[in-house]
């Protein structure tokens, strides 16, 4: 098999165990054969590149390549959880450009991914631009961006064809999309690559992005949660659970497995590996007010599964009152 798959991760200081762990089920995992990683980095020391090298090192692969963010706070772009760091993968092929003429395929990871099992699969994929795993994000969500979105695709896990990305000049969409879009951004790098280039998106099996919301629900609650307010039908998840090939951890209210908690169905896996690339690891504590609505799971699942039905000003000031009060809570 000669065609050779480029691996990207984009991270900070403050998920550096979060990304290694990533990166040693990837290396364990995948079955991928000749990888080069590829790491865009914020506030890392020597030693974090050094821990970096060294996970590689064990492994049977070619070489870790480091970039630095540049600095992107003058475009315009919402910060995501207080900083510019997610919104680097649009802007990628600039951040790369001295290792550009050697990838062909590229497959973006985000931090909070785990691999479950091999990923060969990707290297039949061909005939696209990029490909994603639709999100979960409500029809009325997507049509809120642009009415032109037939669907909304998660960018936590992207396979790019590169020739691609630069022949169609994919820069110059973002860029403009990004210069003159006048809607409210929630999620910025995952909604300027919808609406600027959500033409050119093919889908991944849902198998590739799996999340917790598959794993959570009883019948009639997923029956709530799906129902028709996605793109995503009860169909495809019960087949992406019979293999799944990349697990990524997103909702829940915020709610990692890294965090103490009982909710999470990604605890198990997550803390496998963040044991093996940081055995002093320690979980972090969730907030009072956490503690308390994810004392009952079932109960919690329940209020998840029902979310989509609630009126949006009223879900958006709950989640108000209960940051505040968490803040207060945490204070005292």
């Amino acid at each position: 098999m000669n065609e050779k798959i480029d691996v990207l991760y984009i991270i900070n200081d403050k998920y550096l165990d979060i990304m290694k762990s990533s990166l040693y089920s990837l290396l364990e995992n995948s079955e991928l054969k000749n990888l080069n990683i590829h790491v865009i980095t914020e506030n890392l020391s020597k030693k974090d590149f050094f821990d970096i090298e060294k996970i590689v090192s064990l492994f049977d692969i070619n070489d870790v390549c480091f970039y630095n963010m540049p600095d992107i706070d003058t475009l315009g772009l919402p910060n995501w959880r207080g900083n510019q760091i997610a919104n680097a993968r649009l802007f990628l092929t600039e951040i790369m450009k001295n290792k550009l003429f050697d990838i062909n395929k590229l497959l973006y990871l985000d931090a909070d991914t785990i691999i479950k099992s091999s990923l060969t699969d990707l290297y039949n994929y061909d005939n696209y631009s990029i490909m994603a795993v639709k999100d979960h994000a409500t029809i009325s969500y997507r049509k809120k961006l642009s009415e032109d979105i037939k669907h909304y695709y998660n960018s936590g896990v992207l396979l790019i064809n590169i020739n691609d990305w630069l022949k169609k000049d994919y820069m110059k969409k973002i860029s403009d999309f990004i210069q003159f879009n006048n809607k409210k951004l929630f999620l910025p790098d995952q909604d300027v690559l919808n609406c600027a280039l959500g033409d050119e998106f093919s889908e991944l099996p849902l198998k590739y992005n799996i999340t917790p919301y598959e794993y959570i629900f009883n019948f009639f609650q997923e029956k709530m949660f799906y129902c028709k307010k996605t793109d995503i039908s009860i169909e495809e998840i019960n087949e992406a659970k019979k293999d799944p090939k990349i697990i990524h951890t997103i909702g829940l209210f915020d709610i990692k497995p890294w965090h103490e908690n009982n909710v999470n169905p990604f605890n198990e896996d997550y803390l496998k590996y963040l044991l093996k690339v940081n055995p002093n690891f320690d979980k972090k504590q969730l907030s009072k007010i956490k503690q308390i609505i994810t004392y009952n799971p079932q109960l919690f699942y329940y209020f998840v599964s029902i979310k989509r039905h609630i009126p949006e000003d009223i879900y958006n000031k709950s989640i108000q009152t209960v940051k505040v009060l968490s803040k207060r809570t945490n204070k005292n």
